[in-house]
């Protein structure tokens, strides 16, 4: 039986390969962090845009905020993710 570290290493992974798939194929990714708010997540843009966003509804989405440069790259370290070129 895999240990729940084990489990939790390998979810991560699969969600970087994912996010590096995502990106490198012109597509957003949307990054769910459990401190925001339930309605709220990161959008990160191939380009390395990220927005702080609230779902309106399953369709609609708005802005809060566009986090600088510096913003971006610490989200990026605090969630071990690499920039995607």
């Amino acid at each position: 039986m895999k240990s729940v570290k084990n489990h939790n290493a390998t979810g991560a992974s699969i969600v970087r390969k994912l996010r590096t798939s995502k990106l490198s194929n012109g597509m957003p990714f949307m990054i769910h962090v459990k401190e925001l708010a339930s309605n709220q997540c990161y959008y990160e843009f191939p380009n390395g845009v990220i927005e702080l966003v609230s779902i309106m509804t399953p369709k609609e989405m708005s802005t809060i905020k566009t986090l600088t440069k510096s913003e971006a790259n610490r989200l990026r370290k605090q969630l071990d993710f690499e920039v995607v070129k």
